[in-house]
């Protein structure tokens, strides 16, 4: 979320960018907080935090590998949808702990 709130300013289109983040965290809490038996809601919280340490290093390393941003065009998509896939593997193991 870090990269992303940096991005706004910075990158053209940083906003959908924001919104992207949002709606996939949003959907991660939603599907691991309605399921009934992951009794302790604390992991679901540190699981996304986490998945937002791994993705963050993940497109800071990606993206700003100088410190300045480096403009990828369209192809800079298939960067930020690495976070689909690491909130499926977090959603995997919180629901898979259940304690």
């Amino acid at each position: 979320m870090i990269t992303a709130l940096r991005s706004v300013s910075l990158v053209n289109g940083g906003t959908l960018w924001l919104l992207f983040w949002v709606i996939c965290a949003a959907i991660y809490l939603i599907f691991c907080l309605i399921r009934k038996h992951t009794l302790k809601k604390g992991i679901v919280f540190w699981g996304l935090a986490i998945a937002e340490i791994v993705i963050d290093l993940f497109w800071t390393f990606l993206y700003y590998p100088q410190g300045t941003y480096i403009e990828y065009g369209l192809s800079a998509i298939f960067g930020l949808l690495a976070w689909i896939p690491v909130l499926v593997i977090t959603a995997w193991i919180v629901i898979a702990c259940r304690s």
